[in-house]
């Protein structure tokens, strides 16, 4: 019964606008039950029609106006429509309310009643359900964007062009330290050292390198310090390096965990190796190359890096004047060291 009251008084609000807003006479059926005895003429149509909305008079006026309209409306044709979402739907005997819950596509008379409602079929094409001209939506409208061009040139693509040059100059400082062996061929011709093994070797090491986004390989400078001792019977050892040069390093990896390479060329500023506490000290002029790989972290605008990278040290004597006897034989010293690097970015 309620749901009922509900939709008669959507109908009774349909009705009071057609006779208040449209220039034309209402339905004969619909005069004459406003002009019934049972209603007060005194009261206006909209008072009336107040009062209808309990009447079940109201139910049997738009059965009998539908019916009338059902031959006109079955003559035509059926199409598409959209429902959209939470659009309400009348059963076709205006007992029961339903509610889509979303987009629905439906087949409906083309033609709608006196009241403005369209007739939904079911797929066996009866009649099943009536909802208002204005919840409804054209498949043709609603397809329309999709139907491609009767005439079509594709638009131009624009690629934006990288700016020559960044705006700011971005670096990132780092300060490194590594671990590793040494395997000094070169030192132990020198000084004629038997043992075949390798030696630990340290170093500590400062950079400046860029940090440009739009190229792949950045560039910066060097400056570092590496040692490494050793001992073989009464000898005993001590190599001191101060080196500085060049580094190249790509881009970072994302897809393999912030992988980066990278390649360090130095030359010595000042290289030595001294013998037996200094008593014997012989001075080198040394190329070093370095090649290796790391993986970087980053916490805001400073990063960890970790990795390996393999070196190889060309020396030779700088002035001997008679302090050894022996050339080398091997102008060389390979390594293999562990580092971890702490690097951060800034803007100038």
């Amino acid at each position: 019964v309620k749901s009922l009251k509900i939709k008669t008084v959507n109908l009774i609000l349909i009705l009071s606008v057609s006779l208040t807003a449209s220039a034309q006479s209402p339905p004969t059926e619909l005069k004459e039950l406003l002009d019934s005895e049972t209603i007060n003429n005194n009261l206006s149509n909209l008072e009336k029609l107040e009062l209808l909305k309990k009447s079940q008079l109201v139910k049997e006026t738009y059965k009998k106006i539908q019916r009338q309209d059902l031959d006109k409306i079955q003559s035509s044709q059926l199409e598409i429509i959209c429902l959209k979402k939470n659009t309400t739907l009348l059963s076709i005997d205006i007992s029961k309310t339903y509610k889509t819950k979303k987009a629905v596509y439906v087949q409906a008379y083309r033609l709608s009643d006196s009241f403005n409602y369209r007739y939904i079929v079911n797929k066996n094409k009866e009649l099943k359900y009536i909802v208002p001209v204005k919840s409804v939506s054209s498949i043709k409208t609603v397809t329309s964007m999709r139907e491609p061009p009767e005439y079509y040139t594709p638009a131009p693509t624009l690629k934006k062009r990288a700016d020559k040059y960044d705006k700011f100059l971005n670096y990132k400082f780092g300060i490194e330290y590594g671990i590793g062996s040494t395997n000094p061929l070169f030192s132990k011709d020198l000084f004629e050292l038997k043992s075949s093994g390798s030696f630990l070797t340290q170093s500590l090491r400062g950079s400046i390198i860029s940090n440009w986004k739009a190229s792949p390989i950045q560039i910066g400078l060097n400056l570092g310090y590496s040692t490494f001792s050793f001992i073989e019977d009464e000898k005993k050892g001590t190599s001191q390096k101060v080196l500085a040069g060049i580094r190249l390093e790509s881009q970072n990896f994302p897809s393999l965990y912030n992988l980066f390479l990278f390649t360090n060329i130095d030359i010595s500023l000042s290289s030595s190796i001294k013998i037996n506490d200094g008593s014997q000290s012989i001075k080198l002029s040394d190329t070093k190359a370095d090649l290796g790989f790391a993986f970087s972290r980053q916490q805001n605008n400073r990063t960890w890096d970790f990795g390996v990278y393999l070196s190889r040290t060309f020396s030779k004597p700088r002035e001997l004047k008679n302090k050894i006897s022996v050339t080398p034989k091997r102008s060389y010293d390979d390594g293999f060291s562990f580092f971890i690097s702490h690097r951060w970015f800034q803007t100038w």
